[in-house]
């Protein structure tokens, strides 16, 4: 048989039958819906129940988080004090969003805040010491003290910053959710999962949803505290837009936290009313992505909203994109969401060359039968090789490594494929020549001398061939049933899939087939041709499709019976919901 694109594994999610009839039976749910559950890791009622009515009684408390009570205590010391803060926050839309989030909240307390972001290409991610120095001298001519500086999404690396920021006379809080190093900085406060000790149940936050849990922690401190008297104590659902977008963002899983706080955001953005009114910013992002007049989903903030904001940070100024979120002005929304479209046409432009010119790099590396790609050149725009490297890694099915070279140091941003674990692999390499590193299992940021880079690429390699077995890099196309279109457009059915949203990291959107099927009203769509379009019919049902990439295979699908792999999708156009078909793999049968 053949295939469109590079050969994919088709494999099964196994399945126990009997668990299955028994957690249907015991949740009154379709079967089907049960097997989706089990394979995705679920296998307790109470574990099913939570997953399929996420509620915010199942949210940890914010205190068994180590080190919020330290963090609280500085926040009451800035209000008794009347002392300024500092919100230095990273330039991606996880950074971004919990920037404008503890903004918004502090400047709800009555503190003077003010919002603070690197730039990329002049300050790199995370705090640095000249940034410091900066926002110490602008806030002793203000408030005559340096105040307190509070990170968001950066720091947990940051042990001489932090230690100089002390020096100079901040108190400083650290919230973050990246894997800290051995050796820890030594802020007033440090907030962060992942660091040694913490009893919070769940590791996977972004670091808007750590933001986000000390503006509960602090709202629930000043509750006890009668800080608001008879007022109204605000609502803290109405951030949840915000922790939505960053942790969409941000690809960590969405199970647990991260899922109780995605569903309700969409809930906030969505209804748009009373507490939930969204920003004239992101009401002006929304209307310029033409998704303003429907429901918007998990790929609509992954693959429409994200690019734009993040297209500030990466060749523009991040404070464009956090103007937006804070503004309360509609006209200053609408330009400046104007601006970041711009903004990001011209990204689309620069990663086009830079990718163009790593594919070259990137096909010859394959033909020599390497395993990673390690990957470099003078002149790539450090805002976009992120972007390009994992794209690499999803086409080549390897670990992907891109260093923009430009002076001594060359600037790196690595993307990984699922079950290889880039950030470990990096530990693996030699620490002596990497200037600075960090990251998580699928993303990380590497800078490093360029007369460093050949023994790095060898060393990665090597690292990769000792870890890494050749079968995680075949790439596989994970199945989870076989049903027929009768049982899986069922109403019973799709009522019930649509409690398994969203979608996402840790829960995988699920992946069905249709064998011996035929696909008519072929059209090829898109700028290029690039796509798609399709209508399958299978047990007497009909559902128009779509293959993204898949344009080529147009008029070689006429007249074949194909085995489909396929992923389900609710579109809604002009009120009108209907259920298509978003094609994962094509097969043609040859007999």
């Amino acid at each position: 048989m053949t295939r469109s694109g590079p050969a994919k594994t088709w494999c099964f999610r196994p399945l126990d039958e009997a668990a299955c009839r028994a957690m249907a039976n015991a949740l009154a749910i379709p079967p089907d819906i049960a097997r989706l559950l089990l394979q995705r890791g679920i296998a307790s009622e109470d574990d099913a129940r939570a997953f399929l009515g996420p509620t915010f009684a199942q949210l940890p408390p914010p205190r068994s988080l180590l080190g919020m009570n330290r963090g609280i205590a500085v926040i009451e010391q800035a209000l008794l004090q009347k002392m300024p803060v500092t919100v230095y926050g990273d330039y991606d839309v996880d950074g971004i969003t919990a920037t404008a989030l503890l903004v918004r909240f502090f400047r709800l307390l009555g503190l003077a805040v003010t919002p603070y972001q690197p730039d990329r290409l002049t300050e790199g991610y995370g705090l640095n010491q000249q940034a410091i120095r900066e926002i110490r001298e602008r806030s002793i001519e203000k408030h005559g003290v340096a105040g307190v500086l509070v990170t968001v999404d950066c720091g947990i690396t940051s042990v001489a910053e932090v230690t100089l920021a002390r020096e100079l006379g901040f108190l400083v809080v650290i919230t973050d959710h990246h894997l800290p190093l051995p050796h820890l900085p030594s802020p007033d406060a440090l907030i962060n999962p992942l660091q040694p000790g913490c009893p919070f149940p769940d590791k996977n936050l972004a670091g808007v949803g750590v933001a986000f849990y000390y503006c509960m922690g602090l709202r629930s401190r000043l509750v006890e505290q009668g800080f608001w008297g008879t007022s109204q104590v605000p609502n803290l659902k109405a951030y949840l837009d915000l922790v939505a977008l960053g942790t969409v963002a941000d690809v960590v899983p969405l199970t647990g936290v991260n899922r109780v706080f995605v569903r309700a955001g969409l809930e906030v953005i969505n209804q748009k009313k009373g507490d939930a009114v969204l920003g004239p910013g992101l009401d002006a992002l929304f209307e310029l992505a033409d998704i303003g007049a429907r429901g918007i989903t998990v790929e609509d903030i992954s693959f429409r909203i994200c690019p734009r904001i993040n297209a500030a940070g990466r060749v523009g100024s991040p404070e464009t994109a956090l103007d937006l979120l804070l503004t309360e002005d509609p006209e200053q929304a609408r330009s400046l969401a104007t601006s970041l479209e711009g903004t990001n046409q011209l990204r689309k432009e620069i990663e086009a060359r830079v990718y163009e010119q790593a594919l070259v790099l990137a096909g010859e590396e394959v033909r020599q039968g390497r395993r990673g790609l390690v990957l470099w050149g003078q002149g790539w725009h450090p805002g976009v090789i992120g972007i390009t490297a994992a794209r690499l890694a999803e086409q080549f099915w390897r670990p992907c490594i891109l260093f923009a070279v430009n002076g001594e140091v060359a600037k790196g941003s690595a993307r990984s494929v699922p079950d290889v674990d880039l950030y470990q692999l990096l530990c693996s390499c030699n620490q002596e020549i990497l200037v600075r590193f960090g990251g998580h299992a699928g993303a990380a940021g590497v800078q490093i001398s360029i007369e460093h880079l050949e023994i790095f690429k060898k060393d990665f390699e090597k690292q990769i061939s000792t870890q890494v077995s050749p079968e995680l890099q075949v790439p596989r196309l994970w199945i989870d049933a076989q049903l027929d279109f009768q049982e899986l457009f069922a109403e019973s059915f799709l009522s019930n899939y649509i409690r398994l949203f969203p979608f996402g990291r840790g829960n995988p959107e699920p992946v069905f087939v249709a064998k011996g099927c035929r696909l008519t009203d072929l059209q090829a769509v898109g700028a290029g041709q690039d796509h798609l379009r399709f209508v399958v019919r299978a047990d007497n049902i009909s559902r128009r499709g779509i293959g993204f990439g898949f344009g080529d295979m147009a008029a070689t699908l006429r007249e074949k019976e194909v085995d489909l792999a396929f992923r389900l999708r609710l579109n809604e156009f002009r009120g009108r919901k209907r259920w298509e078909l978003i094609a994962q793999d094509i097969v043609i049968e040859t007999r």
